[in-house]
C-alpha cells in the first residue's frame, strides 16, 4: 500500500476511534434492538441528502464496501442511487439477519429502500447460516423486484454475485456455474468490464473446482486482462485461484507464495471473510509442504475469523482442515 494512502487510513481510523457518533445517538446498549431503532430514525432523517452530496457519477464502475453496515440503510441507498456500482455491506451475520428481516417486513413504506436490496442481503446472510432454502426464496423475491424495476446490471449482479454465492456455499457447483455464466453473459453483452472481471475470476474458481482446468484458465485470463490495478475483488481471487492450480500440481511453495500475496493485498481492509478464505488456502499449501505447525496456526485463525462473522459454511471447511491436521 502506498505510504500516502496508508497514512490516510491511519488518520481516518484514529478519527473514528475518537468520534463514535452512533453511541451518542442512542441511550440503548450497542447492538440491541432499541439501539438500531434509534439509529434508523436518525439516519432516515439524514439519508435523503446523500445523493446531493456524493458525486456518484464520479464513482461509476467502482465497488463500494460498507463495513459494519448494520441494517444496510446507507448501502441500500447508494445501490438505489447508483445502480452501476457493486455495493457490499458487511456485519456480524446472526445479529444482522434479525434486523434485516424486520426492515424487509416494513420496506414498502420506506421508499428509499428497494426490496431486492434487502432480499439479496438476507439471502447471503441465510446462506452463511446454512439456511439455503430460505436464501433461495429471498433471491426469488429479489429477482422479481429486479425484473420489474431493475436494470440488466442489477439482474446480472443478482445472478453472478448473490445467487452464485448461495449455490457455492450450498455445495451446488453446477448451480453456481450456471448463475455465474448467466451474469457474465449479460455483462459481456453490455460491454461492462468492471464487474465482469470479478465474475470471470469467480467462474474460473468454480470451473477449477469442477475439474475443468482449461476453461478455468480461459476465464482467469479474461479476469486478469480486464481487472483494474486497484480492483481487489478481482486481484485477490486471481491469486487464490492460481494458488489452487499450483496446489493441484503439487507446487506447494508456489501456492504458498500466491496466497501470501493475496493476504498482503487484504492488509488494511476489513474483509474478514476474504481473509478467512485465503487462510484456508494457505492451510492447504502449508500442509502439502509439510509445514504442519504453520498450517494449524493458519487454520485456527481462519476458524476465529469465521466465528467473528458467524459464517458457519466457511467455518466448517476450516474446522475440517484442522481435524485432518490433527489426525
Amino acid at each position: 500500500m502506498p505510504a500516502p494512502q496508508a497514512s490516510l487510513l491511519t488518520r481516518v481510523r484514529a478519527y473514528w476511534d475518537q468520534h463514535i457518533h452512533d453511541l451518542e445517538i442512542s441511550k440503548h446498549p450497542p447492538g440491541s434492538p432499541g439501539f438500531f431503532s434509534d439509529l434508523d430514525e436518525y439516519h432516515f432523517e439524514k439519508l435523503h441528502h446523500l445523493p446531493r452530496l456524493v458525486d456518484f457519477d464520479g464513482w461509476r464502475g467502482r465497488r463500494v464496501l460498507d463495513v459494519g453496515c448494520g441494517t444496510g440503510q446507507v448501502a441500500a441507498l447508494v445501490a438505489a442511487a447508483f445502480p452501476a456500482a457493486r455495493v457490499t455491506g458487511v456485519d456480524v451475520v446472526a445479529e444482522a439477519i434479525e434486523r434485516v428481516e424486520e426492515l424487509l417486513a416494513t420496506a414498502s413504506s420506506r421508499v428509499i429502500f428497494l426490496e431486492r436490496d434487502f432480499c439479496s442481503t438476507l439471502a447471503s446472510l441465510y446462506a452463511r447460516q446454512e439456511r439455503f432454502d430460505e436464501a433461495r426464496e429471498c433471491l426469488q423475491r429479489a429477482r422479481a423486484s429486479a425484473q420489474e424495476m431493475g436494470s440488466q446490471v442489477d439482474i446480472a449482479s443478482l445472478a453472478a454475485f448473490h445467487a452464485a454465492s448461495v449455490e457455492r456455499m450450498a455445495g451446488n457447483l453446477a448451480g453456481a456455474e450456471a448463475e455465474l455464466r448467466a451474469g457474465y453473459e449479460i455483462l459481456d453483452r453490455l460491454g461492462e468490464s468492471g464487474l465482469r472481471s470479478t465474475v470471470a475470476a469467480n467462474l474460473a474458481d468454480v470451473l477449477l473446482a469442477r475439474g475443468r482446468l482449461e476453461e478455468a484458465q480461459a476465464f482467469l485470463l479474461i479476469s486478469d486482462t480486464t481487472a483494474a490495478s486497484d480492483d481487489l475483488a478481482s486481484l485477490v481471487p486471481l491469486r487464490l485461484i492460481r494458488a489452487r492450480m499450483q496446489a493441484q500440481l503439487g507446487q506447494w511453495e508456489k501456492a504458498e507464495t500466491l496466497v501470501l500475496q493475496a493476504l498482503e493485498l487484504l492488509e488494511g481492509t476489513d474483509d474478514v471473510e476474504a481473509r478467512a478464505d485465503a487462510l484456508i488456502s494457505l492451510t492447504r499449501a502449508l500442509s502439502g509442504a509439510g509445514k504442519t505447525g504453520e498450517a494449524v496456526a493458519a487454520a485456527e485463525e481462519a476458524v476465529r475469523l469465521c466465528d467473528q462473522k458467524g459464517n458457519i459454511v466457511m467455518r466448517r471447511d476450516a474446522s475440517r482442515l484442522l481435524d485432518e491436521l490433527a489426525g
